[in-house]
């Protein structure tokens, strides 16, 4: 695990796990100060020269990966010197409490161990409870899980809520290493991969919640064939149940149902009777769509010369956010008026229009930041912008320009599409430059278009027009 650093260019810095780690986020929960972005997905924390301080005596050096920007600040040099210094003089005393025989100091002076602590060997978990007299026995479970949602004392909440996310931890290790080989065996995307990972995960940890006393009753061992034994089909419906209860849409939740029917039949290898789930009616929305006046002040608002490139080649070409922040340079043809994009939704490359518009900004951009692999480069070497980012530029320029409208980026999009249909052209070629599989994805558009709806009067304009004329 490593911890990820960035600038967010707000007087506040950033931080991120390249890869999930429950004890990487216990360190991070100890840094004070932090609240976590749901929107970015990241930690959030005041930049100084303490916060800097206290990430590198929680972290090794070699476990920081801070972007090229704070490197080069002189703030965050003295805050990581700092904190490197105070996490060597705490090693330093921890190593002076031991004895010569390897024991600990301070249970002579009483300061003996009395939480839950659960001790891992290799796909085990063994659960030891330690008492007053330091010595281990079985935990007793059954009180534990007696006293959910009714602990009187914080410690026994604190107690059992380690035993689950420890319990959360090891079983999902076992499980991530397999199924990231089987979705990559199968050719699904980085972004599939990410929404179903995070989908078993949080249902891993709701098992564990549920049923930590059903997991743990055969004794202090529990293994992934324990695990495996005890998930049936009910539990899953039931956890479906719940995230529609907590009101998460029904696409959410399908999607949620397709990944733990991959845990089940692909990764378990359980019978297929025991993957067949009753899923929530596909909902059917309508999708939202600026007028054109509104997009194009919008597009005008950014100040930033690459940010206004972005968002006029999002609209104008009715990109993907995910398609526009992965656009080469030579992607786009301005000799025959298109941008070619590589790998889209369902790894497939297609073709779409490059207006001339913001291929103008396009030029203007590229001779003044003159970029290298990608067209528009993320915060480190070698990368792309990152679609978070663009998201919030595009969430900036909204505000900027007064647009009283709630939207993401995707609505760009949409308005690209309903105002081109508006315009006369075919739903066919509409189908193409959008790169939609099925023809009923195009369809909805036609809903949404107002172009014919304005033609049609509606009765009572009508009967009152009549009324006011004098004819009966």
């Amino acid at each position: 695990m490593r911890l990820l650093l960035g600038n967010t260019g707000d007087g506040a810095i950033w931080a991120k796990m390249d890869r999930f780690s429950h004890e990487g986020l216990v360190r991070i929960r100890k840094i004070s100060g932090g609240k976590w972005d749901e929107q970015a997905k990241h930690w959030r924390f005041g930049y100084s020269k303490e916060l800097v301080e206290e990430i590198y005596s929680l972290f090794a050096e070699q476990e920081v990966v801070p972007s090229e920007e704070l490197l080069k600040d002189a703030i965050f040099q003295r805050g990581k010197k700092n904190g490197i210094e105070r996490k060597a003089r705490e090693a330093a005393v921890n190593e002076g409490n031991e004895g010569n025989d390897g024991t600990d100091r301070s249970e002579e002076n009483g300061e003996t161990d009395r939480t839950n602590r659960i001790n891992w060997t290799g796909e085990n978990i063994e659960i030891n409870k330690i008492g007053r007299t330091g010595k281990p026995s079985n935990i007793d479970l059954i009180d534990i899980t007696d006293k959910i949602g009714g602990a009187e004392e914080t410690g026994e909440r604190d107690e059992l809520e380690e035993a689950i996310m420890r319990c959360t931890g090891q079983l999902w290790q076992s499980l991530e290493k397999i199924l990231v080989l089987g979705l990559r065996a199968k050719g699904y995307s980085a972004k599939t991969i990410k929404a179903f990972r995070g989908h078993m995960r949080r249902f891993v940890e709701y098992f564990c919640r549920r049923y930590i006393e059903e997991l743990c009753a055969d004794g202090p061992l529990v293994t992934k064939k324990i695990f495996a034994d005890k998930l049936d089909r009910e539990q899953v419906q039931r956890y479906a149940i719940q995230l529609l209860e907590q009101g998460h849409s029904h696409a959410y939740v399908n999607q949620a149902i397709s990944a733990l029917r991959y845990l089940v039949a692909d990764m378990l290898k359980m019978p297929s009777e025991q993957a067949r789930y009753i899923r929530p009616k596909k909902e059917k929305k309508l999708p939202y769509v600026l007028s054109e006046h509104e997009v194009l002040k919008i597009l005008r608002s950014p100040g930033n010369l690459k940010h206004r490139t972005m968002l006029y080649l999002t609209y104008a070409s009715g990109l993907r956010v995910s398609e526009v922040v992965r656009l080469r340079p030579e992607d786009l043809d301005c000799s025959r008026g298109i941008i070619t994009v590589r790998q889209g939704k369902g790894k497939k490359d297609r073709h779409t229009l490059l207006s001339q518009a913001a291929w103008s900004l396009v030029q203007t951009y590229i001779r003044k930041e003159r970029p290298g692999k990608w067209l528009f480069p993320g915060q480190y070497p070698g990368t792309h912008m990152h679609v978070r980012s663009l998201q919030k530029v595009f969430t900036d320029a909204l505000h900027r320009s007064g647009v009283n409208k709630k939207a993401s980026i995707h609505v760009l999009r949409h308005s690209f599409a309903t105002h081109i249909l508006e315009n006369g052209t075919d739903l066919r070629f509409i189908q193409e430059l959008l790169g939609h599989a099925n023809p009923a994805t195009t369809e909805r558009y036609t809903h949404v278009s107002t172009k014919n709806i304005r033609r049609i009067q509606s009765p009572l304009d009508r009967i009152m027009g009549e009324e006011e004329r004098g004819i009966e």
